[in-house]
């Protein structure tokens, strides 16, 4: 592995650090946090002092995307650097490749400590004797013993340090796993565990001489969103009674709202409970931060914060994600990195998950696979070059968030989201254009639009390129159920089988 590993590499850019000072990185990412539940990036409806710290001490990316926005996809992309059909990772609960190559194997190559903490989503779990299309068990499936476990080895996808599951929504005294298939249960809630465990691994590595590379995935704020049940009071107490939802969302809750499994009434109770996820994601932060400061790390750590993908939230009448929104796509992200990335700095670039490898391995300074999808944009970052692309490709490709099912046309669709705008395609081939600088809110499609004909067929054209160049011909969701064996493990790509 080490071997093939080292020939498909290539060294870093703009960003490359001595080999005596590499940097630790600590990438935290959390579950469904809309931009603008963020008061760094505008939000009214709650205080985020942490996230924003990370704004005003290093940079913040106004044009971060989840090009698929969804949990296991945005995952992929971003410990794969590939784009979904090109390492299968494009629904939820499978399993990579066997051979998969992860961002932790690259790291830790070049001698690296790697951890993980948090929600993984990275293995078929409950699901892997189930069907990809109906979603049954099959038949005389053996019982799986305590599925949210992934063992060491290959499915871990290179990581050492593990105290993780890949998916529950117990977020108050839930488990997770270490080395063993023996749940341990966290005291309290979610964020708070894994906070303390983050804490003691930085603490462990104040005098070591080896650097880190960790990632902590909190599962706040995807639901279930049920006040105390899943959230401290004090967090929900940080949240004002009345909230403001955007102008694209219907005004006085509850309301009935469209989702991908149905129709759902949307109360106050469950946006309250949101904001309030995101509140103590921001505390749990700032402690993280904190020990940096302590222990003396932080000069020499690269941050990340981010987030897998956004929720509506009401807007457009939805709930969730799996759809070309802003609110589903457009994400939050922070870097810094004190000495080298200019605080308070702001950057339009569109930066999406699978140029996290990239960009990290060259502000590391070290090699990184040549067979990556995502571009180096490390010279944004730090302001030493301009590599930026002008648009990227979007995509949900089934209509069920875990099967590969076709029932749903909203939910399968392509596009290409640039600095200014936003155009799709639907499978049943109708489209929408959003001018998403006179229109924020995303309230006016300008398909047939006089005004906007060259743009759109301009668009059109844009969107064949980016289909070509990922290996994807626009098909029905089902048409990726073959891309999975009986286990629910990638056996096939837009590249044809592995």
């Amino acid at each position: 592995m080490r071997m093939a590993l080292a020939a498909m590499c290539v060294l870093g850019g703009p960003g490359v650090a001595a080999a005596a000072e590499k940097p630790n990185i600590l990438f935290i990412f959390d579950d469904q946090h809309r931009k603008e539940a963020t008061s760094c990036y505008g939000g009214t409806n709650i205080q985020t002092p942490n996230i924003d710290r990370l704004a005003r001490e290093g940079m913040k990316f106004t044009n971060a995307l989840s090009p698929t926005p969804l949990c296991t996809p945005y995952r992929g992309m971003l410990i794969t650097g590939k784009f979904p059909t090109h390492s299968g990772l494009l629904v939820n609960f499978v399993n990579p490749q066997r051979n998969e190559r992860g961002i932790a194997d690259v790291f830790q190559q070049a001698g690296y400590h790697s951890g993980f903490i948090g929600k993984w989503h990275l293995t078929s779990s409950v699901l892997t004797y189930h069907t990809m299309i109906e979603g049954r068990e099959r038949p005389h499936a053996p019982a799986l013993d305590e599925p949210e476990y992934v063992p060491p080895g290959r499915g871990r996808l290179g990581f050492e340090y593990w105290a993780a599951f890949n998916f529950h929504m117990n977020f108050r005294q839930g488990f997770y796993y270490r080395d063993k298939p023996a749940r341990e249960v966290y005291p309290d809630y979610e964020a708070e565990w894994m906070a303390d465990d983050a804490i003691e691994f930085l603490k462990r590595h104040k005098a070591s001489d080896r650097p880190f590379f960790l990632m902590v995935a909190p599962h706040y704020p995807h639901p279930m969103w049920r006040g105390e049940q899943d959230v401290p009071r004090e967090a929900l107490a940080a949240v004002p009674k009345a909230v403001k939802l955007r102008p694209n969302s219907k005004q006085t809750l509850p309301f009935e709202v469209e989702a991908f499994d149905g129709r759902s009434l949307l109360t106050l109770e469950e946006v309250r409970t949101y904001y309030a996820m995101c509140v103590n994601v921001d505390k749990n932060l700032g402690r993280i931060l904190d020990c940096l400061d302590r222990t003396g790390l932080a000069a020499n750590t690269i941050v990340v914060f981010t987030t897998d993908h956004g929720e509506q939230l009401g807007s457009q009448g939805r709930r969730c994600k799996l759809v070309p929104f802003e609110e589903s796509i457009n994400i939050p992200l922070l870097i810094r990195w004190p000495g080298h990335v200019k605080p308070g700095a702001v950057s339009d670039a569109l930066y999406t998950p699978v140029d996290h490898m990239p960009t990290l391995c060259s502000l590391a300074g070290i090699a990184r696979p040549n067979d990556l999808d995502g571009i180096d944009l490390a010279g944004e970052v730090l302001q030493s070059a301009h590599a930026q692309r002008d648009d990227v490709l979007i995509a949900n490709y089934v209509s069920s968030a875990n099967f590969c099912r076709s029932d749903r046309i909203e939910l399968q669709w392509r596009g290409v989201r640039s600095k200014t705008h936003t155009y799709v395609k639907y499978l049943d081939g109708s489209e929408l254009l959003f001018d998403n600088i006179a229109d924020p809110y995303q309230m006016k499609n300008c398909i047939g639009d006089q005004g906007h004909r060259r743009l759109a067929e301009s668009m059109r054209r844009r969107l064949q390129q980016l289909l070509a160049a990922a290996h994807d011909d626009l098909l029905p969701g089902t048409h990726y159920a073959d891309w999975y064996d009986e286990t629910r493990t990638v056996i096939r790509t837009g590249k044809g089988k592995l």
